[in-house]
């Protein structure tokens, strides 16, 4: 037997054996969730066999018994495994599939150092700065925006800033490395991890900011990457369940009142 054909037979056998193992696999989140989309955005694009369960409907809500058993911290998004170990946090469930599905394309892991790097630079970013202030744009007051309390307004200033500061980073990326900037993702030609995380943020973003806090140009380096990501097949498909969310919140007048707050860019 040839050794191409040995080769061939194990990474079948290999798929087959992953394939199995990932049937009873269960993510629990909702189409909202942008922290839960960056998982999403894994399992479309790798085509994994993972169910995907909203908590509200299959174990009675975040606050139940049932789910807090699974996660004490009554958050999503939250992975089961067949073992009957749960694994919670956006990041820490991508890096655990991510490694368990490695012989699957898209990889998400850029295949240099510096694009490794970069990409790991714009998780942190987004998920120390932006992930517990992102309420500003969305949640009524007495939720708390972070470190800002209920000040939405310098919760919203800081999100703007924090926006500048991952495309700075990633432009001066750029200006070193030119490899990185290749095409419509933001390490390289391929789609990585950053590019999961922060491309459902952004549809956050795109889809609030002009509508209730009158910010059409907030940053027109992450804009044009979203223009380019949403014509993506994984890119539209988690816009589209994550804009059809926000239309429900739209209708049901989520905004009403955070609109009349007046928050937003300062005037000249």
């Amino acid at each position: 037997m040839s050794t191409m054909l040995v080769a061939l037979l194990f990474l079948l056998s290999l798929s087959s054996t992953l394939s199995l193992s990932l049937q009873n696999i269960k993510l629990y989140d909702i189409p909202v969730s942008n922290h839960g989309a960056r998982i999403r955005m894994i399992i479309n694009s790798k085509k994994l066999n993972i169910q995907v369960l909203s908590p509200m409907t299959e174990l009675g809500g975040l606050k139940s018994e049932e789910y807090l058993a699974l996660n004490p911290q009554g958050k999503m998004p939250l992975l089961t495994l067949p073992s009957g170990l749960s694994i919670p946090e956006s990041d820490t469930i991508s890096r655990y599939l991510l490694s368990s599905t490695s012989t699957i394309n898209p990889t998400f892991l850029p295949s240099t150092i510096h694009g490794e790097l970069l990409s790991n630079q714009i998780i942190r970013l987004h998920d120390i700065y932006i992930s517990p202030i992102q309420g500003c744009m969305y949640r009524a007051l007495g939720s708390g925006f972070g470190r800002f309390g209920d000040n939405r307004q310098a919760a919203y200033d800081d999100l703007i800033k924090q926006l500048s500061c991952i495309s700075d980073t990633i432009k001066m990326f750029y200006s070193k490395h030119k490899d990185l900037e290749a095409g419509r993702f933001l390490v390289g030609d391929e789609i990585s991890l950053a590019d999961a995380t922060l491309f459902p943020t952004l549809c956050f973003t795109e889809y609030m900011l002009p509508k209730f806090f009158d910010h059409d140009e907030y940053n027109h380096f992450l804009q044009k990457y979203f223009d380019l990501m949403r014509v993506t097949e994984t890119g539209f498909i988690i816009k589209e369940e994550i804009y059809e969310a926000l239309d429900a919140w739209h209708l049901s007048g989520r905004w009403d009142t955070i609109v009349e707050e007046g928050v937003g860019p300062k005037k000249e």
